[in-house]
């Protein structure tokens, strides 16, 4: 089991870490991106008639505005920069909400318009397997990926199977190679030939024991046999010691905050939400307060705070305040953690 859990941690994090290119010039480009990765997008190469371009989002937004090579508007600018000597716009910490349809409008000089392309921004959450015809198998799938699951090997015994959730809800049931039920079939796909059941935008809600029940063609139930899937969510870190750091976490998943750096100065601090809610209260490297320690921990040898099942809630301003051993304020720095998700 350590060893699934170990792949899972690296697909995760290689999810989060993802770099992806793509050339954005031909009209209707196909771009894929891994969710909480960064995609690197190519949108034009300069030339004397490319004077000034916008970049829309669904037609309605306009993400990026450039004029005379210069970046006159970003909405994205907190993840995102745009390179004009070469074309190229990059955007970190991608999450569901990109996942659209762009188009880069052109103008020359006179600012007539004189091309359009679009783009299409794909993205896609990590995908695991797992062999579920042991009993008792241990399956993990990513928060908003997917996951594959090894139902079954056909063989002439197997003449009807059904798929239960906490032994009381039929997710699959199938027949003579005949799926008859699929209640999640909005998000997944089975395919009888092999076995293989796909759930595709995994959520909590996935998270439970699942029991196969197998019969042959006499209606005799011949085996059950159970599987465990346990849904992760992403983990990122953000070194929050600067004042002003931008943070992102993603929804469900995990953030490793690092908020300070311990020396003989630093005897006391707090951490605020929104300057009206203490977070976390430390003194003489004890933490006093911490009114969120049912899904953290703060760790003062080392500075850093963990927040596990990171929800909406936590989108918020945060600030930092230090005080030295005589009491006396020394430093307050601030923090914006934002929160990506479907």
């Amino acid at each position: 089991m350590e060893a699934v859990i170990g792949l899972l941690m690296v697909l995760l994090g290689v999810s989060h870490g993802v770099e992806t290119y793509c050339d954005g010039r031909q009209d209707g480009a196909q771009c894929f991106v891994a969710l909480g990765g960064t995609v690197v997008l190519q949108l034009i190469t300069q030339d004397e008639e490319t004077y000034a371009y916008g970049w829309l989002k669904n037609n309605n937004f306009r993400v990026l505005y450039v004029k005379n090579n210069k970046v006159l508007v970003n909405e994205l600018k907190n993840r995102s920069s745009f390179t004009p000597s070469n074309g190229t716009f990059r955007i970190s910490n991608i999450s569901w909400t990109d996942n659209a349809e762009y188009s880069l409008r052109i103008f020359d000089v006179y600012g007539r318009e004189i091309a359009t392309q679009k783009l299409q921004l794909s993205i896609q959450g990590v995908e695991t397997y797992c062999d579920g015809r042991q009993d008792g198998a241990q399956c993990f799938g990513a928060l908003g990926g997917t996951v594959v699951l090894q139902l079954i090997t056909q063989d002439e015994e197997t003449y009807a199977y059904g798929w239960l959730k906490n032994n009381n809800f039929r997710v699959l049931y199938v027949k003579n190679n005949t799926v008859l039920v699929n209640e999640l079939k909005n998000r997944s796909s089975f395919t009888p030939s092999n076995g293989a059941f796909r759930i595709n935008n995994i959520n909590w809600t996935d998270n439970a024991e699942y029991s196969l029940q197998t019969f042959n063609q006499d209606g005799y139930q011949i085996a059950t046999r159970k599987l465990q899937l346990s849904i992760q969510g992403v983990e990122t870190y953000c070194d929050g010691r600067q004042d002003g750091a931008q943070c992102f976490g993603a929804l469900g998943g995990t953030v490793v905050l690092q908020l300070i750096t311990q020396d003989e100065e630093t005897s006391t601090y707090r951490w605020m939400k929104n300057e009206s809610f203490r977070v976390l209260y430390v003194k003489n490297n004890m933490v006093l307060v911490n009114n969120l320690k049912n899904r953290s921990s703060f760790t003062p040898s080392n500075g850093t705070f963990r927040l596990s099942n990171i929800s909406w809630t936590d989108n918020a301003e945060y600030s930092l305040q230090t005080f030295n051993q005589d009491g006396y304020q020394i430093a307050t720095r601030k923090l914006q953690l934002s929160i990506q998700g479907k």
